[in-house]
């Protein structure tokens, strides 16, 4: 599995996990090193990145993942920081894809014809400048616009893979496989 994050690692971090894995001979690292996708239940599971500032852009976000559903319930999040303040990356009951850069109310979605299909590898990608949203399936230019202005959304909550926050806690949870996110 490749699940890459485009932000500074401190030392420290990578200090910590170097002892971690020196002192722990039970990790099992079949997935990293096998390239397997990671697989989410749609009900409980998704990574947690502890807060960080890396994690706060303030001028520009690029996300993308391959993403391939095993089922399309409501709402499902790729990435989350909190839709309401942060950012959000999801796929919604329709196969379409949607992108909240600055919080809740701005966001941009895919259209009709731009879907994520059960079952089918497909990447997507979005990014924002401050100026100017884009929405991309397969390495094409699915939609944009220029309607949302400003800093991409920022909070104090964990980044989430495969959820995002609801209510307090972990929701929309992905059902499916997501890798290189």
């Amino acid at each position: 599995m490749k699940i890459r994050f485009l932000f500074k690692v401190s030392i420290k971090f990578l200090a910590i996990s170097c002892i971690t894995i020196l002192f722990n001979p039970n990790v099992n690292y079949g997935q990293y090193t096998d390239n397997y996708a990671a697989v989410f239940n749609g009900s409980n599971s998704y990574v947690s990145m502890p807060h960080s500032t890396d994690l706060n852009p303030t001028t520009a976000i690029t996300v993308e993942a391959w993403v391939m559903p095993a089922a399309l319930p409501t709402s499902m999040a790729v990435i989350g920081k909190n839709y309401l303040t942060g950012y959000y990356f999801g796929i919604e009951s329709s196969g379409r894809f949607i992108f909240f850069p600055r919080g809740s109310g701005n966001f941009l979605r895919s259209r009709v014809s731009g879907i994520v299909q059960l079952n089918k590898w497909a990447h997507i990608a979005a990014t924002y400048d401050g100026t100017s949203t884009r929405l991309y399936l397969n390495g094409a230019l699915d939609t944009s616009t220029t309607s949302i202005t400003g800093a991409v959304g920022s909070n104090s909550d964990s980044l989430f893979i495969g959820a995002d926050r609801f209510s307090g806690s972990a929701a929309l949870f992905f059902n499916g496989r997501l890798d290189s996110v």
